[in-house]
């Protein structure tokens, strides 16, 4: 996990000092992004790739259905990109979390982010 996507080191500090942290009698140290845990190093890595996702998806999701968010900060399953119909109602979601990022990153890596992206349009 290396690609910073372009956002500087003071950026990826910023968005690191956005999640708690959880401390352990071991003196382990953990950044807790949405119900997962991360050392520092890690938590530095990811980030930045979670927000290109999440921009990825939210185009993905505008294109597509006209209106998106992120959503379910702090919930028990995490933060989401959901796309909306115009009556509100939610037409489709995606996760944020340690696997979507890797099978978005994977799928980079693979020259398949389109494949990957239709996957999703057509998985409601």
């Amino acid at each position: 996990m290396s690609n910073s996507y372009g956002m500087t080191p003071e950026a990826i500090e910023e968005l690191v000092k956005k999640y708690p942290i959880k401390e352990y009698a071991d003196g382990g140290r953990y950044i807790n992004i949405e119900n997962y845990l991360f050392s520092q190093e890690d938590a530095r890595s990811y980030l930045p790739k979670r927000e290109h996702w999440a921009k990825e998806l939210l185009a993905l999701f505008k294109d597509h259905y006209g209106n998106a968010e992120r959503s379910f900060q702090g919930s028990q399953d995490g933060e989401a990109v959901v796309a909306l119909l115009p009556n509100g109602d939610l037409a489709n979601l995606v996760h944020l979390d340690p696997a979507t990022i890797d099978a978005l990153e994977e799928a980079q890596e693979e020259g398949k982010v389109k494949e990957l992206f239709q996957e999703i349009l057509n998985d409601i």
